[in-house]
């Protein structure tokens, strides 16, 4: 018999947990037992537990149309292990595209979707994350300002679109905190100082650090000093990724010196695994791949090295199928397919 107070809880969000509890496939009871066990702000990312689904802003500009397969290949590659939440511009777009998925056997009641049209198709660092605030499921706003850069209104706008998708409340982050300058495996978070204190130049690293903490439920950051000069001031999904708590995947092509001996005199990570060059691209990189509940999107390149990186991931993720995707036409953009994807919970 639960007890009194869950009973509450569950009577009082019956109708606005629903859509929750419908992805995730919990019970209220198992939600809220979930909920009580975080009782600090605490998203629910992946982690070994998996997460509900992934968020894509459908290619729309004419560079990315140029190569919409990859968010076809995506999608159907994501949509078996977990629900996929898309962004279109209009609804005419999305009978588009929805034909197109039906027509490569993607199962369409596994696909949902939002209208809003963006300014682009970076959905890591433009799709919010969702937080359990005191046994309440928000939106975390992160205040994009489109890289500190361009006015981005559109992408900005898109997280009060999401909130009335899910009928959830904000709650402010105090800080721009773009989905890319932040690498998060469970109790652990990495980022970068040439990112953080340039997005949010009003903060001292000792704050964006309580932030973190406060908000995405770690307990522990790595900072590293990363390197500027990119549209992005130097985001951590481009020097290094999390394999779990204690494992940092990392490339020499990206990561500095300094950096590398941040990491390896660090009490927390234990093993740093460098993952091989990609031949003869210049801004190619494994490193930004996608981790989902049954399969990892791995960019490859059409070289040589793609072979060694494909054996490699298939090794470091033994339990989920290895899918590579060209992403020639996409990176030369800025970006790979960790940059594309977005899971909130």
């Amino acid at each position: 018999m639960f007890d009194e107070k869950r009973q509450v809880w569950l009577k009082a969000h019956e109708n606005e947990r629903g859509f929750i509890l419908e992805e995730t496939g919990m019970t209220p009871e198992e939600l809220y037992d979930l909920l009580e066990e975080n009782s600090k702000e605490t998203p629910v990312e992946l982690t070994e537990k998996g997460h509900e689904g992934t968020w894509l802003i459908w290619a729309r500009l004419k560079d990315t149309l140029a190569v919409e397969r990859i968010w076809v290949e995506m999608t159907k590659a994501l949509h078996k292990g977990e629900r996929v939440h898309i962004v279109f511009e209009s609804k005419k777009e999305k009978n588009r595209v929805y034909a197109l998925l039906e027509s490569e056997g993607v199962d369409l009641s596994r696909v949902d979707y939002v209208i809003h049209k963006c300014n682009s198709e970076w959905a890591r660092d433009i799709i919010p994350s969702l937080v359990a605030v005191d046994g309440e499921w928000k939106i975390l706003d992160n205040n994009f300002n489109g890289w500190g850069k361009y006015r981005h209104n559109n992408d900005k706008a898109l997280i009060n679109a999401i909130a009335e998708k899910l009928g959830l409340g904000i709650v402010d982050s105090g800080m721009v905190l773009e989905g890319g300058a932040v690498e998060q495996y469970g109790n652990v978070i990495l980022t970068t100082r040439s990112c953080m204190l340039a997005r949010n130049p009003d903060l001292s690293e000792k704050e964006i650090d309580k932030l973190l903490k406060r908000h995405l439920g770690a307990d522990e950051v790595i900072w590293l000093d990363g390197v500027g000069g990119d549209i992005t001031d130097g985001h951590i999904d481009g020097y290094a990724r999390l394999l779990n708590e204690n494992t940092v995947l990392t490339t020499s092509d990206f990561l500095t010196e300094e950096d590398y001996q941040t990491l390896a005199n660090s009490k927390i990570i234990k093993n740093i695994i460098e993952l091989p060059p990609v031949d003869g691209i210049e801004y190619g990189t494994y490193l930004n791949y996608y981790a989902a509940n049954d399969v990892v999107l791995l960019p490859v390149f059409g070289v040589e090295s793609d072979d060694a990186a494909i054996v490699l991931f298939k090794d470091l993720f033994p339990d989920k199928e290895v899918v590579p995707i060209n992403v020639d036409g996409l990176y030369q953009l800025g970006g790979m397919l960790h940059c594309i994807t977005r899971n909130m919970i």
